[in-house]
């Protein structure tokens, strides 16, 4: 009898250790597909995850930023080196851009009144919706040039960024400023 009873407290105990370890062993990875997606990363798709701490990230990185730098006679696409939190966020970024470089030397691009509408992550694709303000600024074929470059410069240096759409007010447009085409994504 005391055997049984044994076998039967051995099983019990196997059981609950079982049980505790599935409900423990699950708590930040969702494994849909087969796929271990990261709950703060924003999926291939442009959803971001619940906000739950997985204890990745946070490690600063430096990426470049582009504006531009006005001399005698030119327009030249300058670079600004700024410090990012991994995991980089596409909308931080586009806020950094269109803040303004920090030093003296550089200019802004992006006229100043242009909001950021949305931006999202699609096939290795970033697409950027801007407000109709950038389309209102008075730039010339070289300034335009810049403007188009520091936007996909900026953005393509990210790993998961292969190409860039830019977007006025949810549509995709032939051209800003009516010289450099951007009705297809950019690399």
């Amino acid at each position: 009898m005391f055997k049984r009873s044994f076998k039967g407290l051995m099983v019990f105990i196997i059981c609950i250790s079982l049980l505790f370890v599935f409900a423990t062993g699950c708590d930040n990875q969702d494994t849909t597909n087969g796929n271990d997606v990261d709950k703060n990363e924003t999926t291939d798709n442009g959803e971001q995850g619940n906000g739950e701490d997985t204890g990745k990230g946070g490690e600063p990185v430096n990426l470049d930023l582009y504006f531009m730098k006005a001399t005698d006679n030119t327009f030249e696409l300058e670079s600004e080196t700024r410090e990012f939190e991994e995991p980089i966020e596409l909308e931080v970024l586009a806020e950094a851009l269109l803040d303004g470089p920090e030093t003296d030397e550089l200019t802004r691009v992006i006229p100043e009144d242009t909001i950021l509408r949305d931006v999202y992550l699609e096939d290795g694709v970033a697409y950027l919706d801007f407000s109709k303000e950038i389309t209102e600024a008075n730039l010339g074929s070289e300034a335009e040039t810049v403007l188009v470059d520091s936007i996909v410069k900026s953005f393509t240096q990210l790993e998961e960024v292969e190409a860039v759409q830019i977007k006025v007010e949810g549509e995709v447009i032939e051209s800003i400023a009516g010289h450099i085409t951007i009705d297809e994504p950019l690399q």
